[in-house]
């Protein structure tokens, strides 16, 4: 496991710990995809044996690839099959979607925060995915797991300090809970998200949507991605998509400087489409 190395030029929590925190080790089947899928050399047969070497894993991508989802025509009955239907990239981030899940449960702190905090996480990728499809620029899948991994700095603060951390940003809107963490620990979890995301090998787009969630303009290269990703942890926030709505978020916060052209009917289909969706994917995922 590695150690975070953020260095920041004020005290932070991560200065009272007796250590620094290690990151959490990704699955190892996800690992081994991720670097099997960044080898050109590679090809659908070795994807698809890799995948084939963690049964629970294989039979939720099968899932997930007949799932209403991808709206195939044919079912998908091989995860050979399945990464030639869908390519490697997608079958990649939906693995690693669904390894997520196992990050966020496992831990011996603060098991039903964790919990919330995967259902949010879950219910952000699902408005994302839905809202990527009227978005030309950011791909759906893309976009679903950068709302999987956008919240995951929140864990290393669950691991470290569960009840102080939750005392300090219970009950506060988006972006009270960002300043409450920069007054209370003097760093957020979003740079403590990226740090992760770049300790795992996550794609540059995607630890920069974990990074500058809260703040799209700071964005420096992927701003597509990471406002499509602000846009939906406000909207399923709002929504009450992977949680209670929450009345301190509203869909206009969420709006508010958007930098996508997305007509009324379109969000009324994402957030009518956003509730099933959501508990498909959390029943693939999740079991």
């Amino acid at each position: 496991m590695a150690a975070l190395a953020i260095e920041t030029a004020s005290p932070t929590f991560l200065d009272e710990l007796d250590g620094i925190p290690e990151i959490r080790p990704f699955p190892a089947t996800a690992s081994r995809l991720m670097a099997a899928c960044q080898n050109p050399k590679s090809n659908c047969k070795q994807v698809a044996q890799i995948i084939e070497c963690d049964p629970g894993l294989s039979v939720r991508l099968l899932r997930m690839t007949n799932s209403a989802m991808y709206g195939l025509r044919n079912e998908v009955m091989t995860v050979e099959h399945a990464v030639v239907v869908l390519g490697m990239r997608a079958v990649r981030d939906l693995a690693m979607s669904i390894a997520a899940a196992h990050l966020f449960a496992d831990g011996d702190s603060a098991y039903e925060a964790r919990q919330n905090l995967w259902h949010h996480s879950l219910g952000c990728a699902t408005v994302a995915r839905l809202l990527a499809k009227h978005v030309a620029s950011v791909s759906a899948d893309e976009a679903f797991l950068a709302g999987v991994f956008h919240d995951v700095g929140k864990l290393v603060f669950l691991d470290t300090i569960p009840d102080r951390y939750t005392k300090v940003t219970s009950g506060h809107s988006i972006q009270r809970i960002v300043d409450a963490e920069q007054n209370e620990f003097g760093i957020t979890h979003q740079q403590l998200g990226m740090e992760c995301g770049e300790g795992w090998g996550l794609s540059f787009e995607i630890s920069e949507a974990i990074g500058f969630h809260h703040r799209p303009d700071e964005a420096t290269e992927a701003q597509d991605l990471v406002s499509l990703t602000h846009l939906a942890n406000g909207l399923s926030r709002s929504w009450g998509i992977g949680g209670e709505a929450n009345p301190l978020d509203s869909d206009a916060d969420a709006l508010h400087n958007c930098r996508f052209s997305l007509k009324d009917e379109w969000l009324d289909d994402v957030r009518e489409q956003s509730i099933a969706a959501f508990q498909e994917s959390l029943d693939i995922c999740s079991g």
